[in-house]
């Protein structure tokens, strides 16, 4: 069982207190949590952190507008999107709705906490929870969703995939955007219900590919059974940046899907 002193050395250990720290987790890999979720969130919260996570909301997407069809957005049109099953109420920086089978249980706690902030996107979400969240969060919008990554490479934060891979890395899609790609677009409802289009990450399946060239500089740790891989933020999104931009294929997933076809090309054509 991992406790909490397990967690706050790790912490400690590995120059994290007090940083800001962007999380892909899965507790499973752990192999058994004394005080659960919770008992991370309090840890990282004790050494003085900051601690963000992705709270995606995939089930406020609705079809595209007709007049708003960009080309080259990973998309066929003419097929029909999935359907999802949207919520009552509009989504909200104060809702706890969350696509909890994809983002996991411990972005969901954090969501639940009533000091957390959220970010105002409503398909892309992240929140945080610490005395630096709001700064963290504040600026993401729907057309600026991976402001809380730009603002956590600005101020020297680090992200810790825990038991999971680099196809959770979502600093990558920010690492597109660097290199020059156009983040591809959706569609979902606002907060007061009406249809928007909004910025949105690629295919991540092929993010695993930069495993080779992270070894570098990726700290990786053991924690009970889970594996933590920890990058400071700037120096992998610079050197995420670089790759793609020398060689554009490294982010094509073995199933070279419509939406890694696209993004390789530039994205959506905008103009």
């Amino acid at each position: 069982m991992v406790g909490y002193k397990d967690i706050t050395e790790a912490i400690y250990k590995y120059g994290l207190s007090g940083k800001n720290i962007c999380v892909h987790s899965s507790l499973k890999s752990f192999g058994g949590l004394e005080g659960g979720q919770q008992m991370i969130i309090d840890a990282f919260i004790e050494k003085d952190c900051t601690l963000m996570v992705p709270t995606f909301t995939y089930m406020y997407a609705v079809p595209p507008l007709e007049h708003l069809r960009p080309e080259q957005n990973g998309l066929d049109y003419s097929k029909p999107e999935e359907n999802h099953i949207a919520p009552k109420e509009n989504y909200s920086v104060n809702s706890v709705i969350i696509s909890v089978e994809y983002m996991g249980i411990l972005p969901e706690t954090v969501l639940k906490d009533k000091s957390r902030i959220r970010g105002n996107h409503p398909l892309n979400s992240f929140s945080a929870i610490g005395k630096n969240a709001y700064e963290l969060i504040k600026g993401q919008t729907p057309l600026d969703v991976y402001y809380p990554l730009e603002k956590l490479v600005n101020e020297d934060g680090f992200v810790i995939l825990m038991g999971v891979d680099y196809d959770s890395m979502t600093l990558i899609h920010l690492a597109e955007k660097k290199a020059g790609r156009n983040l591809f677009k959706r569609w979902a409802k606002d907060n007061n219900g009406n249809t928007i289009m909004v910025d949105v990450g690629s295919c991540s399946d092929g993010f695993t590919n930069f495993s080779k060239y992270f070894k570098k500089i990726v700290k990786e740790v053991t924690v009970g059974k889970s594996l933590w891989k920890i990058l400071n933020a700037r120096e992998a999104l610079t050197m995420a940046t670089k790759i793609i931009e020398d060689n554009p294929d490294i982010t094509r997933c073995k199933n070279n899907c419509e939406r890694c076809r696209d993004a390789i090309k530039g994205g959506p054509k905008l103009n």
